[in-house]
């Protein structure tokens, strides 16, 4: 029943997997009153949610979400929580892209902005690329391009039940930590951004408990992804152990950057420094620190995936491929496949 769990946590008592996982499972359905939806929030969030408590969220939401229907056993992803209130441009979702071009397979799953000015649904469809495509087709593109978008909302339609409450509450809660966790994909190798470093644990402890081989959740003096002007805290999780410790720019082989190079502009903006990026105009100082931050937050991920033997190696790598400007050519190339897709399903509606 909702009340007796809801007065474990009253009392400042933890859930337990199963307890979490029934809870949520009646939240993401409908089929609990949104004030006892506030009451559960507010109070895993006075208290502090386990890894326990977030694999069991997870859990529920995944049983309950649309699953896309791979056979492809290798996806990452690189996303963050945001709600770090740092305003930061699309770098999560230019490390998607720039991967794919490497040969990664990535399904990026994401929704539009939030906690920031510009969203990775917002580049994305400014870019020209269509969010709305079928699992099928989100499959096929990932087949076909190494990269495929997995929009939030087609996928988990039971958030619906969720969104008032957070509306009301206008505070981080569970639900900003479950987004990189449920990816429809089940992503095996994860590059996860989260806004707090004293949550680097407990979310790499929930990935390892909900099947993911490999992972690194970093936090950067508050920001939901690797940077270079500040020390980054990692929880890294590798043959099923997590360990903990603090990496730099210099791990990397990088200089230290300016964050204010990387803070987040209006949509517009944000487009254009992408295609800049991509297409290599990466000389000036500004265009150079984002390629900077970029090849370290690309550099972790390849080593998650045993790709290269340190961040230092992985990062001259990046650079070397965001010198030669291919990577705005994988961003065209999922344009058209996608739009293709759009144009068909405008097609069938008209019939």
């Amino acid at each position: 029943m909702p009340n007796k769990t809801l007065e474990k946590l009253y009392a400042g008592n933890s859930l337990s997997r199963e307890e979490s996982y029934d809870i949520f499972s009646k939240v993401i359905t409908g089929t609990m009153d949104s004030h006892l939806i506030t009451s559960l929030l507010i109070a895993l969030k006075i208290k502090g949610e386990t890894p326990l408590e977030i694999s069991g969220a997870v859990q529920a939401l995944k049983e309950n979400a649309i699953l896309l229907p791979t056979s492809n056993q290798t996806i990452s992803d690189s996303c963050g929580t945001g709600g770090s209130g740092k305003n930061t441009i699309n770098i999560s979702t230019m490390v998607a892209f720039v991967l794919a071009e490497y040969g990664l397979a990535i399904a990026k799953h994401g929704n539009r902005s939030i906690s920031s000015q510009c969203g990775s649904a917002d580049v994305l469809e400014s870019l020209g690329i269509n969010i709305n495509l079928t699992p099928e087709q989100a499959d096929i593109c990932l087949h076909k391009t190494n990269f495929t978008f997995l929009f939030a909302p087609d996928y988990h339609p039971g958030v619906k039940h969720v969104m008032p409450v957070r509306n009301t509450l206008q505070t981080r809660t569970i639900f900003n930590l479950l987004g990189p966790l449920i990816n429809p994909a089940s992503p095996k190798y994860q590059l996860m951004g989260i806004y707090s470093k004293d949550l680097c644990f407990a979310a790499a402890e929930s990935l390892r408990l909900s099947g993911c081989l490999g992972a690194m959740v970093v936090n950067s003096g508050g920001y939901d992804e690797i940077t270079l002007h500040n020390e980054t805290n990692v929880a890294e999780l590798s043959d099923g152990v997590i360990s903990e410790y603090q990496i730099s720019h210099k791990d990397f082989g990088l200089p230290k950057t300016e964050s204010s190079h990387i803070a987040g502009q209006a949509p517009d903006v944000n487009k254009q420094i992408l295609e800049d990026v991509l297409s290599g105009n990466i000389s000036d100082g500004k265009n150079r620190s984002i390629a900077y931050t970029i090849s370290a937050n690309a550099s972790a991920l390849l080593k998650i995936n045993n790709k290269v033997d340190s961040l230092k190696e992985g990062a001259e790598l990046i650079m070397n491929l965001l010198e030669t400007g291919k990577c705005m050519a994988k961003v065209n190339q999922v344009a058209k496949l996608t739009q293709e897709y759009k144009l068909t399903q405008e097609a069938c509606v008209e019939r």
